[in-house]
């Protein structure tokens, strides 16, 4: 996969590239991964596990696996780059976390989903009641099947995500709660894939195709 390779550090990024950067990354959206509809239905359950955020190596996992269906373009912007009025954040990266009962049971567990964790969670290793462990517990007692989506970009802290059914038979006792993560000097990475063409005037929107959380947004180029 082509890359133009990591910009120098303080870089200040300008113009259309800025403008890239800034918009791309920063309009998340939910729901499953609509390349599918570009007739390559495999790279749903491919991409769709992955666990991604706006930096870190889930981000360019799901990345390379696109490049293998489209040309593209990456580019990596050093943590604490002013993009406008953003500064690039630390990069985040995680490689396990669950919460287990007195028994050595995971009651959640990322391994099986990983929205169970709140987005750019800090690392944690404690034992703690479940009346101080509830303060850090996310659901929706709307929908109680439903595990809700959480993210804690730019505040450091922790927590899980689980069905609410599950929040409330959980015992009062004491657990053990591991987020084997990482927070630190890093880099932003994204992609662009240029089609060259004319958008025609009934055409003149910009569609947005998303691989959950991350969207790609498609620019005209004069």
């Amino acid at each position: 996969m082509p890359s133009s390779g990591p910009l120098r550090p303080g870089l200040q990024i300008r113009g259309d590239q800025a403008f890239r950067v800034h918009t791309t990354i920063t309009r998340a959206c939910q729901g499953r991964s609509r390349v599918r509809r570009t007739g390559d239905a495999r790279i749903d359950p491919e991409v769709f596990p992955i666990c991604r955020s706006i930096t870190g190596d889930g981000l360019r996992q799901t990345l390379s696996r696109l490049g293998d269906l489209i040309p593209l373009e990456t580019h990596e912007v050093p943590t604490g780059t002013q993009v406008f009025d953003w500064t690039i954040p630390k990069e985040w990266n995680i490689q396990d976390a669950f919460i287990k009962d007195c028994n050595g049971r995971r009651v959640v567990d990322f391994k099986e989903n990983n929205l169970h964790v709140v987005n750019y969670s800090v690392p944690v290793r404690a034992r703690m009641t479940l009346r101080d462990l509830r303060a850090h517990l996310h659901s929706l007692p709307a929908h109680p099947d439903w595990i809700p989506y959480r993210t804690s970009y730019y505040q450091e802290a922790w927590g899980f995500c689980l069905s609410h059914w599950v929040l409330e038979s959980l015992p009062d006792d004491e657990y053990e709660v591991v987020i084997d993560s990482s927070l630190g000097e890093g880099a932003l990475t994204f992609a662009e894939c240029v089609v060259p063409g004319r958008l025609t005037t009934s055409s003149s929107s910009s569609p947005m195709y998303a691989i959950r959380p991350w969207p790609t947004t498609i620019f005209p180029v004069s």
